[in-house]
């Protein structure tokens, strides 16, 4: 009798192929799907983030009766908050010193909004051992008259507070953006509502007084809910501002951790926890715009696809759009549109109301 023959079980080369092929087209399928959830969620810890951060400045109010201010430089007794802090005379002489920014002789060492609102987001601790009375610290700052390469990156501040410039609070560092690989604590990623031109510096003449019409937050200020003629809900508080993102951040230069853009709480520069939507007269400047007029910009930007977070000051969140229209963006900078001087644009478009 022939002996029947019996077939083997398994799977054929070409069989295995298609198994491989089909696995592999569904993970194509899904890895982009996985991908767009991951950044669904990180967008919406920033959202979170950013809440925190309107919470912080609403308890600060309670407490204080005002926001707090956008950037802290001690005085002299006596001598207005708000005066020109180019004037040495006015400032607190541990305050002085003979570095300065590159443009206008703005000190070194102011401190960042940030560090005014820390015992308000349950970081009392860290609050308590920054020293108010001497300038903030930085790793990192491109500063003027400085004994070495005028482009060159070199630490600032007092010594007192450097312990402090390396350890900025996760609630302040978005998690989509890319942070510094080698002092990560250095920088934040936000920014609050300073209006336009030089916030940093709050003078009431300059600028025909834009900055402190406009904005919630410059110089030593002490702006309230009362002041937000514009409506809470229709001005900003706080929006995106990456660190990464700013033109020559210097992340890493030569292997050292250079974090001289939006660092935690040193401020010598509007670029330093300030968001505009006007540089230099320019009353147009996008979200996530990289450059105006072939300079470099210092204005809101941030990792997310599309757009950036943002947080009125009622403390409700928005997503704005790359593409947001112009009446807008602009409105939603201006705590009070009637303030806009005679022959601004903004006279016509610049104020009333941000419905994104």
């Amino acid at each position: 009798m022939p002996r029947k023959t019996r077939r083997q079980k398994g799977f054929t080369l070409v069989e295995l192929l298609v198994v491989i092929a089909i696995i592999g087209m569904l993970i194509a399928l899904l890895l982009p799907a996985v991908q767009a959830a991951r950044e669904a969620a990180r967008r919406m810890q920033c959202s979170n983030n950013m809440r925190q951060i309107a919470i912080a400045m609403q308890n600060h109010h309670d407490t204080r009766k005002a926001f707090c201010a956008g950037n802290y430089l001690k005085m002299m007794p006596g001598v207005a908050n708000i005066s020109d802090p180019r004037d040495q005379n006015n400032i607190d002489p541990n305050f002085r010193g003979p570095d300065a920014h590159e443009a206008g002789a703005v000190p070194c060492g102011m401190w960042s909004w940030c560090a005014l609102i820390l015992p308000y987001m349950e970081q009392t601790a860290l609050y308590e051992q920054c020293d108010f009375d001497r300038r903030a610290y930085t790793y990192a700052v491109g500063i003027r008259w400085y004994p070495h390469d005028p482009d060159c990156d070199v630490p600032c501040g007092d010594e007192v507070n450097r312990e402090v410039a390396d350890k900025c609070p996760e609630t302040l560092r978005c998690p989509t953006a890319p942070q510094n690989s080698i002092r990560p604590g250095t920088t934040k990623d936000y920014a609050v509502n300073g209006g336009g031109d030089v916030p940093e510096r709050g003078r009431a003449g300059l600028e025909n007084g834009r900055t402190m019409k406009w904005g919630v937050f410059y110089l030593n200020s002490s702006v309230t809910i009362a002041n937000i003629l514009d409506g809470t809900t229709q001005t900003f508080l706080a929006l995106e501002a990456s660190s990464q993102t700013y033109p020559n951040s210097g992340a890493e230069q030569n292997g050292q951790a250079t974090g001289n853009a939006n660092p935690f709480v040193f401020v010598n520069h509007g670029s330093q926890g300030y968001a505009m939507f006007t540089i230099a007269n320019e009353l147009y400047i996008a979200p996530n715009e990289m450059f105006y007029f072939g300079n470099a910009a210092r204005i809101p930007r941030s990792f997310h696809v599309g757009g950036l977070n943002a947080v009125m000051c009622d403390a409700s969140g928005r997503f704005v759009s790359n593409t947001v229209s112009t009446h807008p963006w602009r409105a939603a900078f201006t705590r009070a549109s009637a303030s806009y001087p005679p022959g601004i644009p903004g006279d016509r478009d610049g104020g009333g109301i941000a419905n994104f």
